[in-house]
């Protein structure tokens, strides 16, 4: 594929979060301020430590996995939807309203009771690309991807800030899989 020659910004992407059941539930943010961010990420996903010998550099080891972290902020539409329809995205995170109490986290263990393991999710990030003759859009996929916090500030708008941290694997143009030595 050729280099691409458009730069994208934050009105290019999309973002999806599924939850750890066989067929997923799924919400879809369309409220959000289009400033999703992944830090931390680096290859083997693991820390690395440099070894010196009298002073000098001697060697590198991977040593503690090292977890990236994502972060992106939505405009306030409700806390809540306790009416008919798919219900907000604190409804999903919280397994509350609907299809959505039924969340099962994906990092649950098979016949986990709910609320018993903390809220993990799948959180697919779509990137435009094919729109701008770059071939097919890119999807980077971060798994098992544990609720930090939820953070409220009124303002103009009222906004949520969501964190997570990424116990799992990231596939997609940023794959990224823990080295094993």
């Amino acid at each position: 594929m050729a280099v691409s020659s458009f730069a994208k910004n934050f009105s290019h992407g999309s973002l999806v979060a599924k939850d750890g059941t066989g067929t997923p539930l799924s919400h879809t943010l369309t409220v959000d301020m289009g400033d999703y961010a992944i830090a931390g990420v680096v290859p083997g996903g693991r820390e690395v430590t440099d070894y010196e010998r009298r002073g000098v550099y001697y060697s590198s080891a991977f040593t503690t996995r090292k977890y990236p972290t994502i972060t992106f902020t939505c405009m306030l539409n409700e806390f809540a939807n306790s009416g008919a329809g798919d219900g907000s995205f604190i409804d999903f995170l919280f397994a509350q309203t609907g299809d959505y109490s039924a969340l099962v986290s994906t990092i649950a263990p098979s016949g986990a009771t709910a609320g018993k393991v903390p809220t993990a999710i799948t959180l697919e990030f779509t990137l435009e690309t094919s729109s701008f003759g770059d071939g097919t859009d890119e999807v980077l996929v971060a798994t098992k991807c544990r609720i930090e916090s939820v953070d409220f500030a009124e303002g103009d708008p009222d906004l949520l800030t969501f964190s997570f941290k990424v116990l799992g694997a990231m596939t997609g143009p940023w794959a990224m899989t823990p080295a094993t030595n």
